[in-house]
């Protein structure tokens, strides 16, 4: 009998103990969940603010050039040279474009004709080709035609450069005579961008990234978001993950450990997405 109640007692003492360990358990699991979705709730708030300020970066740096077309149509030595055609007009205009090029920091000037061929450049001296250069299948001539302000962003299968163009109609006597043109390199973004150890993306309306601070990625396309074949995707997955507050998170994984928290705004007028990458390693 004794040996009975002393049994029974060892076992009340595992059982309390394997209980408490149980309980300490799923109290730790419990605290680490916790903490782990106030982690990721603080990553993606502090996100949003940096991609807001980072938009309104972008947003300043083209305003800052978006009148400079609208300035050079109203330049009568282009109109007289677009009515006139080529001659001493064109290497005098050529000249002033190269000036004004340098004044602005901007990539690129240029003045087109009726027919979409460039009749002025400031970069007359260093392209041989640039003058007489065929620009009529852009969407920057089109929207001018139209007598709109049109931009284009140059594709990777165009140049390596990230080309911002802006461009505006040339009237002479309410008369289309031409368009005039301003290339801005957006470089100077990345280039900022990687200063501050910031990890951002811009793409386009079918992901192909053309610009970013992550080596490498330029040029390439998201998982599963565009139709452009051709180009390489990244070597990540995304993975949608509810917060504690209800919001809902996208996270862009890859096969190793490596991984971001990935918050996008798009800009309706752009057609483009603007992401800012937390990474999740520190959480």
């Amino acid at each position: 009998m004794n040996r009975l109640f002393a049994n029974l007692r060892k076992l009340n003492s595992f059982s309390i103990s394997a209980l408490l360990l149980l309980l300490t358990l799923l109290l730790t699991w419990q605290i680490r969940d916790y903490f782990h979705s106030r982690s990721f709730q603080q990553l993606h708030l502090v996100g949003e603010d940096r991609l807001l300020s980072y938009i309104t970066g972008i947003r300043q740096t083209l305003n800052r050039v978006s009148h400079l077309p609208y300035v050079l149509s109203q330049n009568q030595d282009v109109r007289q040279m677009l009515r006139q055609g080529e001659g001493v007009q064109q290497m005098k205009l050529n000249r002033y474009l190269e000036q004004i090029n340098q004044i602005a920091s901007t990539a690129r000037w240029f003045v087109l004709d009726n027919t979409g061929h460039v009749a002025a450049s400031s970069h007359w001296r260093t392209h041989q080709n640039e003058l007489g250069r065929y620009y009529g299948d852009r969407a920057f001539f089109f929207k001018a035609r139209e007598g709109e302000l049109g931009y284009y962003v140059q594709s990777p299968e165009d140049s390596d450069i990230p080309g911002y163009h802006l461009s505006a109609p040339i009237y002479d006597e309410l008369k289309l005579v031409g368009v005039a043109v301003v290339m801005v390199d957006l470089r100077g973004l990345q280039d900022l961008w990687t200063a501050a150890q910031e990890r951002l993306l811009v793409s386009d309306d079918e992901g192909l990234i053309f610009l970013s601070s992550v080596p490498g990625w330029r040029n390439r396309r998201f998982p599963g978001e565009s139709q452009r074949t051709a180009l390489q995707e990244l070597p990540y997955h995304w993975q949608d993950q509810t917060l504690q507050d209800g919001t809902s998170a996208r996270l862009l994984l890859g096969s190793s450990d490596e991984g971001y928290m990935v918050q996008s705004v798009y800009l309706d007028d752009l057609k483009w997405q603007v992401h800012f990458l937390s990474n999740l390693k520190p959480v």
